[in-house]
């Protein structure tokens, strides 16, 4: 059932709301965006149209960082657990195939 695990979920969002996290998280989006040129996000998601997006996501792969690649378009997803290094390390591997 999908609705298992919906209060305590809930209850996280909301503990990571009050604490500032999703401050961090959007701050660290700005921050993958600008490493790409691409524009400032609204949220916490990330797009490019990368020339082999297969070979981008491999490249993010390698460094334990997981993207959704299709139609010649990766896209990252920062959360909460990202840190300042992992989008560096994201902004290091795309350089070559952006």
């Amino acid at each position: 059932h999908a609705w298992v695990g919906a209060e305590q979920s809930l209850a996280l969002l909301l503990e990571w709301q009050a604490n500032g996290a999703f401050d961090e998280v959007r701050a660290l989006a700005r921050q993958l965006a600008a490493g790409l040129d691409r524009p400032e996000p609204s949220g916490s998601i990330v797009s490019l149209r990368v020339g082999d997006a297969a070979a981008a996501e491999e490249a993010l792969q390698d460094r334990g960082i997981r993207c959704a690649a299709r139609g010649g378009n990766v896209r990252l997803a920062v959360h909460v657990w990202n840190t300042e290094e992992e989008i560096a390390s994201a902004i290091e591997a795309l350089q070559d195939v952006v």
